[in-house]
Parts: structure tokens; sequence; C-alpha cells
């Protein structure tokens, strides 16, 4: 069976330019091809950075942590299994150690927060 375009036309297709996929891949994406295929980015402006302004209550409760890598080591440590009810407690404790190193740089006077700031 021989192709129906030649080869020269298949892989010019393939090819993009500056990093913008090219039309014949565009419908596979189910993209409109009115606005660009490359993402776009969000700028935060200081006043509106995320947590500046929010409260405990009002920040995502997502988890922390990669939970097959959790259960790999709890499995490769103790032989054991993890319940899935630990993800959020584990979560939670970590989020407890980041505000206080917040705080802890903060204090300091730095935006950063560095590996000291966890240290007891």
């Amino acid at each position: 069976t021989l192709p129906l375009v030649p080869a020269s036309t298949q892989s010019r297709r393939r090819r993009t330019v500056k990093g913008r996929m090219t039309s014949w891949y565009l419908p596979r994406l189910k993209v409109s091809r009115m606005r660009s295929a490359t993402p776009q980015r969000k700028l935060a402006t200081h006043s509106t950075s995320v947590g500046a302004n929010q409260s405990k209550s009002q920040m995502p409760r997502d988890v922390l942590v990669v939970v097959s890598k959790l259960k790999d080591y709890i499995k490769a440590r103790a032989d054991m299994n993890t319940s899935q009810g630990i993800v959020d407690i584990i979560s939670d404790h970590i989020r407890s150690l980041c505000d206080e190193a917040i705080d802890k740089a903060r204090v300091a006077g730095r935006k950063t927060v560095l590996d000291r700031d966890f240290e007891k």
C-alpha cells in the first residue's frame, strides 16, 4: 500500500512553528483554531497573591503529599498497608509545619521560607 500523501508533505505537517502546534493537530486536541494552543499564564499581583489575604478557613484543602510515594514508603519500611484516612491527617500536619515556618520567616523579615525555618 502506498501512502496517499508524499513523505515530504507528511513530515511538513508534523512540524511545529515557534512552539505552536500545527493546524493538523488542533482538531485532535479539541481546541479552537481561533486561539493559540500555547497555554496562557495569569500574572498575580502582590495585592491578590494566593494566601496573602486569605484566612486559614478559606485556604484550599488539597492533599499535600504524593499518596503513592507515602504508601510505598510505609510498605517498604514496615511492610504495612496504608489507610486512605491518613492522607488528610498528614496534609494537616504539613500545613501546620508550613504555617510555623512562614511565621518564623516573617519574624526574620524574609519573604522566603528556608529549611532552617522548619527546625525547632
